[in-house]
């Protein structure tokens, strides 16, 4: 027998398949923007992988909060930065980034230099246009980790929310895994200095809804 708790009615033409991945996708995207990112109106918002199921969620939801016009997303490829443009006629070439290679991950501290890196330097023109460059971004949705995340924290403003529910980068993309490469850039994750973040002033917040059921209230009002 089901918990009635974790069991919603779904739409009469909607699979089952439909139903979960909508719950997952869904409750994931505004968990992260709204309940731990705390995005607000006049807010700037980094979404990563945008071409996924929680980016497209997250891309809609700014839209329908009136942030349209001040996010940003990042893809691995043009054919998902063309696909993005056409779904999403209201989103501008220049809000859609195809990811050139990260620096190496390492330590972050509060005297890592900005704009260094080939991303970084994407993610600078892209706040340029939506007329955020000195501010940076005060919300992240990152679910790649890695490499990236160092070019992407550089970029959180002040005040700003850094969410992280994935960690892409270390995803095996062949069919068997390669684990010397896999140990290489587990050793060589991002590494948070703590005692560097009061005086950043932003913060980095993690989650992963399936250690949530057991807290359901916490995504009821969602």
């Amino acid at each position: 027998v089901a918990n009635e708790k974790l069991v919603r009615r779904i739409p009469d033409a909607w699979s089952f398949e439909e139903g979960a991945s909508f719950m997952v996708q869904g409750l994931t995207a505004i968990y992260g923007l709204r309940t731990l990112g705390n995005i607000q109106q006049g807010d700037s918002v980094l979404i990563s992988s945008g071409a996924g199921g929680v980016g497209m969620f997250c891309l809609k939801i700014c839209h329908a909060l009136g942030l349209g016009s001040s996010c940003v997303t990042t893809v691995s490829s043009e054919e998902k930065r063309r696909f993005l443009i056409d779904t999403f006629p209201w989103l501008q070439p220049e809000q859609v980034i195809v990811r050139e290679r990260a620096t190496k991950s390492g330590v972050w501290r509060r005297s890592q230099s900005k704009a260094t890196t080939a991303f970084t330097a994407q993610l600078g023109r892209a706040l340029g246009f939506i007329g955020r460059r000195e501010e940076g971004f005060d919300v992240v949705m990152d679910a790649i980790g890695g490499a990236y995340f160092d070019d992407m924290f550089s970029v959180v403003a002040r005040g700003g929310r850094f969410v992280t529910f994935g960690s892409a980068d270390f995803t095996p993309t062949k069919d068997r895994i390669e684990w010397p490469k896999l140990i290489w850039k587990y050793l060589r994750r991002p590494k948070i200095d703590v005692m560097a973040l009061p005086s950043a002033n932003k913060g980095v917040i993690g989650f992963n809804l399936i250690w949530m059921f057991d807290r359901v209230e916490k995504l009821t009002p969602l």
